[in-house]
């Protein structure tokens, strides 16, 4: 089994009572180590299970991503955007953290038209996201789980496009 799981979902989004608090926990190395433990222990077929991805980041991903424009028209993550009560409106609400988040995440290698033609309009331009802009960015609050941003250096290649964001610059 392969599975496309990234370096970044190794890392808590949050402490609770000094605990580390990481809510995609089944997608991170520690996790993989302990199921490979388990294929092993329990079935004789040889199964393996690891990902393929793990050796990178979710910047370094989106980085990857950002050159391959033809299939813009055809990925989502938001998370408004899966519902159990019909289709969705659009691939991207530019709303959720987890929007504002790919937003902040692809920023630094598009132009404005390719980013716009991703997103299909700027999450980064709404002023109603510039507190959880900053929450991402580990600037002030807890980092909304719905978007596990891992805040360390990666994150100062995201923050001068900050000053893009007119809203965001207007505070």
């Amino acid at each position: 089994m392969i599975a496309s799981n990234e370096a970044s979902a190794s890392v808590g989004s949050t402490t609770w009572r000094g605990l580390d608090v990481n809510h995609q926990w089944s997608k991170s190395l520690e996790f993989e180590r302990g199921f490979r433990a388990s294929l092993a222990r329990n079935l004789d077929d040889g199964a393996e299970y690891f990902s393929l991805l793990r050796p990178l980041t979710e910047l370094r991903i989106t980085k990857a991503f950002t050159s391959h424009t033809r299939f813009f028209s055809s990925v989502t993550s938001c998370n408004r955007n899966f519902s159990q009560t019909g289709p969705a409106a659009a691939r991207w609400c530019l709303a959720c953290p987890k929007c504002v988040f790919v937003a902040l995440m692809a920023r630094p290698w598009l132009d404005d038209a390719a980013y716009h033609a991703l997103f299909g309009g700027d999450a980064l331009a709404d002023p109603s996201n510039c507190e959880t802009i900053e929450e991402l960015l580990g600037i002030r609050g807890v980092n909304p789980q719905t978007a596990a941003a891992q805040r360390n250096n990666e994150h100062a290649r995201i923050s001068p496009k900050l000053n893009q964001c007119r809203h965001y610059r207007e505070r």
